[in-house]
């Protein structure tokens, strides 16, 4: 939304719906999804699931959740979510009290530079994959939550009833 390549549209529109993003989904993620959304596509009239999609929703979705989906190994995202990583580290070295200016004023010694610079790219860039590997954990676990409440709990009344059209 609010992006260039955004379609400008107001209020809710067939267009919207029909939205393709094979950048971020491919036909696995959206199966998976597919599955998730049962009852919220049911509901809204998308469709049911077929007798071989319920058995893959009970049995076989948890693991189908632990494959990552396009949009977690797509190039685009991990650079700019790297590059303010590393901004964020920048802004420490900037502080508005300069409470760290004995270290900026070590790293802007050449040699210092030179011999510590690599290392805290290196040391870094581990954080970040890190960081990287456990928000992977928890979106799989959130997953399965997900999947085990849709599985013991009825949430159709919590949803809100779609427009009926008059004619």
């Amino acid at each position: 939304h609010n992006r260039e390549q955004s379609m400008e549209i107001n209020g809710f529109n067939k267009k919207i719906v029909e939205q393709h993003y094979y950048d971020y989904l491919n036909r696995f993620d959206q199966y998976r999804f597919k599955l998730l959304s049962f009852r919220e596509r049911n509901y809204f009239g998308y469709g049911k699931l077929n007798i071989i999609d319920k058995i893959t929703y009970l049995l076989i979705l948890p693991l189908l959740l632990f494959f990552p989906f396009k949009v977690d190994l797509n190039k685009k995202r991990l650079h700019f979510k790297f590059c303010h990583y590393l901004i964020n580290h920048y802004n420490y070295f900037h502080d508005e009290k300069n409470q760290n200016m004995q270290l900026i004023k070590l790293l802007t010694h050449p040699i210092y530079f030179c011999l510590v610079f690599p290392f805290v790219i290196f040391v870094l860039y581990i954080k970040f994959v890190y960081k990287m590997i456990y928000s992977y954990i928890i979106s799989r676990k959130y997953l399965l939550s997900l999947w085990y409440r849709k599985l013991t709990y009825d949430d159709s009344k919590d949803y809100v009833m779609p427009l009926l059209k008059t004619e």
